[in-house]
């Protein structure tokens, strides 16, 4: 069998109920409006980057493959912060891959550096040397130490600013690092629609370089943006992509199996327990139809989020992952079928009561 590169492989045989690997194409798409292609699932890499709190050579070892994986299967668009920086600049060196054939999805890291995100420093220590936040400085030496390793930033994440940052100061350093060629395009992520809306009059009044995507905490759980947000972000020709769409784990299994396999102090366990009865029965109604499609949850959680025209930002932790996560690309969600999978969504928190 001749392998065909941007593929991966995937079938299903009705009489047989086993899935049968065939050469199907992985499709790029369009960024927003713009005319940067990116892939239809987007690779966490500070997933993995963070597996390991102390991120060692040792350990990248154990992790590379699983992001050569994704790139062979045509998935080479690469979202990374602080760790995951590091973790991708060891994966284009291991492999010599050249960087004009990915796409990196880079935020604004809150520590100065990389190295500094792994240091303690005391509240007065961080005030007075400003080794965490978005300030203008900070900004442009962040962006130039990303530069060192890649050469540029496809996509820039401006994240949720707090009150006491100047707006006007942080977006004319963001136009500054994307005219001078180091970032292509901004985008935001998880902020409230009133800051959206101020930074995006600061750019028009400006002419300076527009936000043209947008990344938000959106699953089948959390809907809070359809609200305000995600209108918005259309209205605007925005691109959307989603940074949890698994809910942290939640929705790629069932809930039985879920306590199961986490410890119960684990992050998985206390959103498990967190659960209001309406979602634990949206979970339910998850694996009810995962299993009638002969789907992983994690394919049908992935596909929901597609069909809401957003793009998901998926953490990998095996090379099973991957596959399931492309199955999503190859699993359609009739209307009826969404409604179905919606019908006990409810408002008022991320899953807390």
């Amino acid at each position: 069998m001749i392998h065909l590169p941007f593929s991966i492989f995937f079938a299903f045989s009705i009489r047989t109920s086993t899935i049968i690997m065939v050469h199907i194409p992985v499709q790029q798409q369009n960024f927003g409006n713009t005319e940067l292609r990116i892939s239809p699932i987007i690779v966490d890499c500070e997933t993995l980057g963070f597996q390991e709190w102390w991120y060692s050579r040792k350990y990248a070892l154990k992790v590379l493959p699983i992001l050569k994986s994704c790139y062979d299967k045509a998935l080479r668009t690469f979202d990374i912060h602080e760790q995951g920086e590091a973790l991708l600049t060891e994966f284009l060196e291991e492999y010599q891959i050249k960087r004009e054939t990915i796409v990196i999805v880079k935020g604004i890291d809150f520590f100065l550096g990389a190295s500094d995100a792994l240091e303690v420093f005391g509240p007065e220590e961080r005030e007075l040397s400003k080794t965490q936040g978005y300030w203008r400085e900070h900004i442009l030496s962040n962006v130039a130490e990303s530069v060192k390793h890649f050469g540029y930033i496809d996509v820039m994440q401006v994240p949720h600013l707090g009150p006491e940052l100047p707006l006007e100061e942080i977006m004319c350093a963001l136009n500054e690092v994307v005219e001078n060629g180091h970032v292509r395009y901004l985008s935001a992520s998880s902020m409230p629609v009133s800051q959206l809306v101020q930074l995006e009059e600061i750019s028009e009044r400006h002419n300076w370089a527009k936000i043209v995507g947008l990344e938000l905490f959106y699953n089948l759980l959390h809907r809070e943006d359809e609200h305000e947000l995600i209108p918005y972000a259309r209205e605007h020709g925005m691109a959307l992509m989603s940074f949890a769409p698994l809910a942290s784990g939640v929705l790629a299994r069932s809930l039985g199996d879920a306590t199961k396999r986490t410890h119960p102090g684990s992050y998985l366990a206390a959103e498990v327990g967190q659960l209001w009865p309406k979602q634990q029965a949206a979970v339910s109604r998850l694996q009810e139809l995962a299993a009638s499609k002969h789907r992983p949850m994690a394919a049908v959680a992935v596909a929901w989020v597609r069909s809401k025209g957003c793009v998901p930002i998926v953490g990998f932790s095996s090379m099973e992952h991957v596959d399931d996560a492309l199955d999503a690309l190859y699993t359609t969600l009739s209307p009826a079928e969404i409604e179905h999978l919606e019908l006990f969504y409810c408002r008022g928190g991320l899953y807390g009561k």
